[in-house]
């Protein structure tokens, strides 16, 4: 038994009544659609430049920097230590009771004078990452290189999206679009916004408009529904 669409009364499209008719306003739609695209393609690129490997010059300023950091909080801790521990006539025995992650029992392999751990010396770093950059990611980048990428797709999707403030009448035209789309999905022919099969001599403004939007795009192939029949 061959089915039909189910068509819908010309009050049932949403905002059809100020859409449908003159679609003067499909070129404005197309291009937020366009500018919408772009967005999510600018983001995307983002959280692709953030997954980047870092490059290594930068790693090993990161490394450095962090090592700087952590001798601030030794010395911190030995001050802390003496002071828990000012009377005590034997004080460096207690370090036998400090937690095996305690920063004291890490930083016992660190020397404070030359602001390194003894096995991060620079003769060593400088061999690790020698053979570190033979094997390192082609595509990384660095640290600077990063920010500035993620700035100018920001800067870019900003500019987009005040662009497309300009367009007031997007969301309602999207609706009335949507649904247009979403009866086509149903179809392997084309329809007009109500559902009724698209000619172009009945319907020569509908016929345009769907043109227009590429609907053709939307439509099932594989689909046995037919347009709705007209009453």
């Amino acid at each position: 038994m061959t089915e039909y669409l189910k068509w819908k009364s010309k009050g049932n499209v949403p905002h059809g009544p100020e859409l449908r008719g003159d679609y003067s306003w499909i070129p404005d739609f197309l291009k937020v659609e366009s500018m919408l695209a772009d967005i999510e393609v600018k983001k995307a690129k983002i959280e692709e430049v953030k997954g980047l490997p870092r490059a290594l010059p930068d790693v090993r300023k990161a490394l450095e920097e962090s090592t700087d950091r952590l001798a601030a909080l030794y010395k911190a801790s030995i001050k802390s230590f003496i002071t828990n521990h000012s009377r005590h006539p034997d004080m460096m025995s207690e370090l036998r009771f400090q937690l095996p992650d305690s920063l004291l029992r890490i930083m016992l392999m660190f020397d404070a004078d030359q602001k390194k751990f003894w096995f991060f010396d620079d003769a060593l770093l400088d061999e690790c990452f020698k053979e570190l950059g033979e094997i390192w990611p082609q595509d990384a980048i660095s640290d600077s290189s990063r920010k500035a990428q993620r700035t100018k797709l920001n800067n870019e999707i900003s500019a987009l999206e005040a662009e497309i403030e300009g367009y007031p009448d997007y969301a309602r035209q999207l609706e009335f679009v949507t649904c247009w789309r979403g009866l086509n999905s149903k179809l392997s022919e084309g329809c007009d916004p109500q559902g009724f099969a698209i000619v172009e001599k009945i319907r020569p403004g509908d016929f345009e408009a769907f043109q227009k939007l590429k609907m053709a795009e939307y439509l099932n192939p594989k689909s046995e529904v037919l347009p709705a029949r007209s009453t």
